[in-house]
């Protein structure tokens, strides 16, 4: 069940064209990856990333709950 919502949840960030991030487990869970080991990243850059997160996380809550109901 959370391998799905992972996937959806990349599809849909990813698609939007500003933040790409790659699926990953950690001990077994699936999870999201985010490298931001670039020199030149800046806060701006982070926030920008953090608000890209919370939009797909929020615009994704109604698909989540059928996901989790089939």
């Amino acid at each position: 069940m959370l391998a799905e919502h992972v996937q959806l949840f990349l599809q849909k960030l990813n698609k939007r064209g500003l933040v790409y991030v790659t699926p990953t487990q950690y001990q077994g869970t699936p999870a999201i990856r985010a490298a931001l080991v670039n020199w030149r990243t800046t806060d701006q850059d982070i926030d920008k990333v953090m608000e890209e997160l919370e939009t797909v996380a929020a615009d994704i809550a109604h698909l989540s709950a059928i996901i989790e109901n089939n």
